[in-house]
């Protein structure tokens, strides 16, 4: 085979979904002729589509060396680069392909992505805006415009963006799915979980892509065995876990696939709901649902959240995790989530930002920080981490605890669930089920929420927490610690 038979093969394997087919075809032929560009760009696109971020980029960078006039090259490395976190030099690439081609909605969508990225929303809508004059029927463009939209506030006008995506590729997933958060988030559930049901409908669903059936719609199941499957992160499991007597209610034996790290705190909760862990053998099922699915199915509006699921946790084993306190209050404080959240960087909240917490007298404070490096604030007295190896270690540690402080992560909705008072530290805008203009929760009645007034800003948020624990505390009569009296 010559090499334009090769390269033929190579872009029909790649064509027919068959990238690493085409990758290796590609490898083959630039031992043999290393000075064609073509080829290292498709090498780079299969390389991508297999998520091989890494080496994309080093392909559509030698495709982009051996021909600089092509802007495809620069932009394809700049969309590979962003995988790799390694923006700044992503717009670079992206300067550099709009110098060749002005015109390009391609790179302007890319800069989009870069801007809202980096928080300058007002820049990606423009980007968007830029990419859309060009071409009115680009859907990413107007994905991208709804996105940086609803970061800005202005659901209205985001929502119309994700309408306008929709209206262009209805069977495409993004649009759908991120038109969810912004109707859930300004209260209109009906249209929000209808929305909701696209989310991981590409390459990221890993759910429902393992079962030939389709999901279960609501109706009565007398007595057929309903398989619920977690997704998403262990917040949204325990959050959404309150929905399951609501499905027994329909007829049906529960068996609930969840995160290994959740498995001990749901074991024995119902004795007609068997838990058990991803990767483990399943029990035989008639149908199935995703765990998020539930409201839809059961028809839950913003009036009829039911209330938390109650979790027992197991017995202590050994010493208490959380030792009796002298007088003062025991407060619980998680200040950060998992790095790999899409939101993290707008969630999580840097260590020495908290300190002004440190001169509320009369507070012992514990840190139920989970793998997460880094400096913990120099008030902390008592450090769990080491000792939670699962959230039903964290539930046994809330136990101890008067309050806890935490951000929107995990901790929030357990705390929120064994009944126990939660004040979450939210960022602006917040994650649709925090709703808005509201320091209250209809999914936890023992939470106080606490946003940001104003983007990315958080001092305001840690005094107006300061000011509230100091007055918790002067109402609980707790003592300050010796020496302070």
């Amino acid at each position: 085979m010559n090499p334009s038979e090769a390269f033929s093969e190579a872009l029909t394997c790649f064509r027919a979904g068959n990238a690493e087919a085409a990758l290796s075809l590609c490898d083959d032929l630039i031992a043999v002729v290393p000075s064609e560009p073509g080829i290292w760009h498709l090498a780079g696109l299969a390389a991508f589509s297999l998520r091989r971020f890494a080496a994309a980029a080093h392909y559509f960078d030698r495709a982009r060396a051996l021909e600089p006039a092509n802007p495809a090259h620069a932009i394809n490395l700049a969309n590979a680069l962003i995988k790799l976190d390694r923006d700044a030099e992503a717009e670079g690439a992206l300067q550099t392909a709009l110098a060749l081609d002005p015109r390009s909605s391609d790179a302007e969508i890319a800069l989009g992505i870069v801007a809202r990225r980096a928080g300058h929303l007002e820049d990606a809508v423009l980007h968007a805006d830029c990419a859309i004059a060009s071409r009115p029927d680009s859907y990413p463009a107007w994905v991208n415009r709804g996105r940086a939209l609803h970061e800005l506030g202005r659901f209205d006008a985001a929502i119309q963006s994700y309408e306008r995506a929709v209206a262009i590729d209805p069977q495409a997933a993004p649009a759908h799915a991120q038109m969810a958060l912004s109707l859930l988030l300004t209260g209109d559930f009906e249209r929000g979980w209808r929305e909701y049901a696209w989310r991981g409908e590409g390459s990221d669903l890993v759910s429902r892509g393992r079962f030939d059936r389709l999901e279960w719609q609501g109706e009565p199941l007398n007595g057929a065995t309903l398989l619920v499957h977690a997704e998403q992160s262990l917040g949204d499991t325990i959050q959404f876990a309150r929905f399951l007597p609501m499905a027994e209610a329909r007829g049906a034996c529960v068996v609930l696939e969840v995160q290994p790290e959740l498995k001990r705190l749901f074991a024995g909760f119902s004795s007609s709901t068997v838990a058990v862990a991803r990767g483990e053998p399943l029990p035989p099922f008639q149908q199935h649902i995703r765990l998020m699915s539930l409201p839809r199915a059961l028809g839950t509006g913003l009036d009829t959240i039911p209330p938390p699921l109650r979790f027992r946790p197991p017995p202590a084993s050994g010493d208490r995790i959380v030792p009796p306190a002298d007088r003062r209050m025991t407060v619980g404080l998680n200040w950060a989530g998992r790095p790999t959240h899409e939101n993290d960087r707008n969630r999580s909240i840097a260590p020495e930002l908290l300190a002004p917490l440190g001169d509320v007298a009369g507070i012992r404070w514990v840190s139920v920080q989970k793998d997460r490096p880094g400096i913990m604030p120099d008030f902390i007295e008592l450090d769990l981490g080491p000792r939670l190896h699962d959230l039903a270690d964290l539930a046994e540690a809330m136990q101890g605890l008067d309050l806890l402080i935490t951000i929107d992560s995990a901790p929030a909705h357990l705390m929120g669930s064994l009944g126990r008072p939660v004040w979450v530290l939210l960022p602006d805008p917040p994650d649709w089920r925090w709703l808005l203009g509201r320091d209250d929760s209809p999914w936890y009645p023992t939470a106080r929420l606490f946003r940001q007034g104003e983007r990315g800003h958080w001092a305001d948020v840690i005094e107006r927490v300061g000011t509230a624990l100091d007055a918790l505390r002067d109402e609980k009569a707790v003592s300050p610690p010796p020496g302070l009296d």
